[in-house]
């Protein structure tokens, strides 16, 4: 025991010197335990060594001898510590070995992936769909009923496997061209009608982010929940009386006509979903209400109460428009009118005031959309969007899944390295990310509607928000009366709308919101729009938003005007502004290939397809041009909202309405206004560089004039040049050291004599096979980099 811990000691006292010496002669830093490792083969190799140079002790010679044959022992014995180093860098670079808080990391990452695997695929097996991951098809699956039976199927196993999958099955359900309709229509389910999660967990994480029990927060929370989507579900509620719930009427100042509206937000009451569905069974007006067209009036009977203007509060089922004259309301109608209003005999006719609400008496206590139950006057209907509870570490796994593949798409395959697919996976991730977190999507609810793409619409409409119930993982918003775009086609009909006019306006939305607004819906399937009771479209879900820099967005708009005039050199130009452009391309063949792809796929009435995207996908691997993610995101919601306007206007035409969008933007960038802003933007750019220009000049000059004029160019300047020469030079360096290798191993191997170690082998001789071993290792790895070069692998 005691000769154990002097050798430890001894090893450690040694470390003390070895370690600094061997970092300090090989200009690099190793781990702790190859140094440990290095620092006892050079302490064992010490003692022989000494042994095989001076003999066995004691020692006869002369001090000054002793201290020389010490100091060359010890650095004798150091090599080989030292090659020990090297050869362990050659054979496992530092970094390549997890460390063990790393180790023990990754084997828990390991445990929780494969469990989730054999989740996803005890799933698959569950629902029938074991034989499609083999590669096989189920027989009698051809038919009507089968394809129908194996739509249900796939949406039970996505609506089962969880968020990500189910994100998945929504993009999927807008691509009636890829898939079957029958499994398009039943995907569609996953928009807004995925198996809900319990209410007392919804509950308690209502509870945990609002700080309060809800009946301190809502006057009425109905649990049954609207709708149920992938990241959320939403429940109906109202809200209290007071500043918060006031609906108040707003005067026109121009015509002194009122109008309901609470607190200041437009007067839509109804159903906003994330996805977008109408609770079944909810009507659009009560029946107990009396609406009035524009330019009525009521007169108040008599007995009716004069209540103060802070109490005038009626649902959004029972808001009337009062013009100055107007018939009078029915006997039994009661009128709340403001505390400056002149209350009228039974009978008589009246001049309501401007600000004055009338309110028939089936109004006075409207029935809850959300149960049917009565409440109060006073309360503003709300939707209530609660995240599913845990699904934070389902996402993760999830998406950590979808990174290693990446990462083994992009190392493995030539198309994964140029559509930069680790990439895109990061940017789907960030997305993913910011969905789960309810306050960057009340950022993206205001910043959209301050968009110009909707605020200068009339159109479209964005549920107000009330930030004093929203968290984290809870918004309470504006409750829109609607249904929903994918299951709207039926009432379009039916209230004579223009179908061609509805998808133009959601296009022109997104089109406005890419290359104008620079913020836009990148989730658009249909489950996310509302078609309100007044013919406009509510947008939802604002969860996931792309946003595009100003070199980007004017790219953009370059590459629609290129298309709107059909000229293939500018939209290849601006194509390459947006991608990621390679080192040397050759832009005629891009040019043509962006040519032939506009008169094959962009011409007037070409329909849009799978084999568009194909040749789209084609010409960026064939010319290696990287996607940076937020143009990815700009591509997906195109074609998601592509599968949108499909489901009400199946002939809409996109390239026209590209065209369209893309001339009335010239005509815009054309007005005065627009011509004298950009001049002067490029002006206020100008002016600094045309301020320092004369200066310069001035100083070129004097320096030629004078003989100082020098150019200083900085070689290898980019970091891909250094690291070229930096490759050549390394193969340099093992073809030199491999030829004198090879020179010596010869050498020694024709050297007669030398120690014997066997009867038929010296010492040189077994030198010589050792390097001669080198030479051949050092001499393949050349050749193997040299057969690895892109221009000299085999076809």
């Amino acid at each position: 025991m005691d000769v154990v811990v002097l050798r430890l000691t001894n090893l450690v006292l040694f470390m003390v010197i070895f370690v600094p010496i061997a970092q300090r002669l090989l200009g690099v830093r190793f781990g702790f335990g190859r140094l440990a490792v290095g620092a006892l083969i050079t302490l064992s190799v010490s003692g022989p060594l000494a042994v095989a140079m001076v003999g066995t002790p004691p020692w006869t010679g002369s001090n000054g001898a002793a201290v020389a044959y010490m100091a060359l022992i010890a650095l004798v014995s150091m090599v080989a510590g030292l090659v020990f180093l090297v050869l362990a860098e050659a054979l496992v670079p530092t970094g390549s070995l997890p460390r063990a808080r790393d180790l023990r990391r990754d084997v828990s990452g390991r445990i929780a992936r494969t469990r989730r695997y054999l989740q996803i695929l005890r799933i698959a097996i569950k629902h029938g769909l074991g034989p499609y991951l083999r590669g096989r098809r189920r027989p009698g699956r051809e038919n009507a009923a089968g394809q129908a039976e194996l739509a249900r199927s796939l949406r039970l196993a996505l609506d089962e496997a969880g968020v990500t999958f189910v994100k998945l099955g929504q993009v999927l359900s807008t691509r009636s061209d890829l898939i079957p309709a029958s499994v398009a229509t039943e995907l569609s389910r996953l928009q807004d009608q995925v198996t809900p999660a319990p209410w007392p967990a919804v509950e308690q994480v209502l509870v945990e982010e609002l700080g309060a029990p809800l009946n301190h927060l809502y006057a009425d929370f109905n649990p049954t929940p609207l709708a149920a989507a992938s990241v959320a579900q939403v429940y109906t509620a109202r809200l209290p009386e007071g500043p918060t719930g006031h609906r108040m009427e707003e005067a026109d100042p121009t015509t002194g006509d009122s109008t309901a509206a609470e607190d200041g937000a437009a007067a839509e009451d109804g159903a906003a979903t994330e996805d977008g569905a109408m609770q079944p069974g909810v009507s659009t007006a009560s029946t107990a209400s009396t609406t009035f067209t524009a330019g009525a009036a009521s007169a108040t009977p008599a007995g009716a109460a004069t209540t103060p203007a802070a109490a005038t509060t009626t649902p959004a089922d029972a808001s009337a428009t009062t013009p100055a004259d107007a018939t009078t309301t029915p006997a039994d109608a009661s009128a709340t009118t403001p505390a400056d209003a002149t209350t009228t005999p039974a009978g008589a006719s009246a001049t309501t005031p401007a600000g004055a609400a009338t309110t028939p008496a089936g109004a006075a206590s409207s029935a809850s959309r959300a149960g049917g139950a009565a409440g109060p006057v006073g309360g503003v209907e709300v939707v209530v969007k609660v995240q599913r509870p845990g699904i934070g570490g389902l996402v993760e796994r999830d998406l950590d899944i979808v990174r290693r593949l990446a990462r083994l798409l992009e190392r493995n395959t030539d198309w994964g390295r140029v559509m930069g697919v680790r990439a895109l996976a990061d940017g789907f991730a960030d997305a993913m990310r910011e969905e789960l977190d309810f306050t960057v999507e009340a950022g993206n609810m205001t910043t959209v509607a301050a968009g110009r793409s909707v605020a200068a619409s009339n159109d479209l409409v964005v549920p107000r928000l009330y930030p004093e119930r929203s968290t984290r993982r809870v918004l309470t918003m504006q409750r829109l009366d609607g249904i929903g775009l994918g299951n709207a086609r039926q009432a379009i009909a039916d209230r004579g709308l223009d179908p061609v006019r509805l998808g133009r306006t959601l296009f022109d939305c997104l089109l406005g919101q890419v290359a104008i607004d620079g913020v836009f819906h990148a989730d658009p399937h249909p489950g996310n729009f509302l078609l309100l009771t007044d013919g406009r479209i509510g947008m939802l879900d604002l969860g996931s938003v792309g946003r595009l820099d100003p070199a980007t967005r004017e790219a953009l708009q370059r590459f629609l005007l290129a298309i709107d005039h059909g000229d293939p050199v500018a939209a290849a130009d601006a194509l390459l502004e947006i991608v990621y452009r390679p080192d040397v391309i050759d832009e005629r063949s891009l040019e043509r290939s962006v040519g032939q792809f506009m008169t094959k796929h962009l011409s007037a009435g070409v329909a849009l397809g799978p084999a568009m995207f194909n040749d789209l996908f084609k010409i960026i691997t064939s010319h290696e041009l990287g996607v940076p993610p937020e143009v990815a995101a700009v591509f997906r919601a195109l074609a998601t909202i592509e599968g949108t306007i499909s489901r009400i206007s199946p002939g809409f035409d996109l390239v026209a309405a590209s065209r369209q969008f893309a001339g009335a933007h010239v005509i815009d960038r054309l007005a005065p206004d627009s011509l004298r802003r950009t001049a002067t933007e490029e002006l206020a750019h100008l002016l600094p560089m045309l301020r320092r220009l004369p200066r310069r000049i001035d100083r070129i000059a004097a320096a030629a004039e004078s003989g100082r004029l020098g150019v200083n160019v900085r070689l290898l300047a980019d970091e891909r040049d250094r690291r070229h020469v930096t490759g050549l030079l390394h193969q340099v360096l093992l073809v030199i050291l491999g030829a004198t290798a090879g020179i010596m191993a010869v050498l020694l191997l024709g050297t007669p004599g030398g120690p014997k170690i066997t009867e038929s082998m010296s010492l040189f001789q077994l030198f010589g096979y050792n390097l001669l071993v080198i030479c051949a290792v050092l001499v393949l790895r050349v050749l193997v980099l040299i057969f690895r070069l892109p221009g000299n692998r085999l076809t």
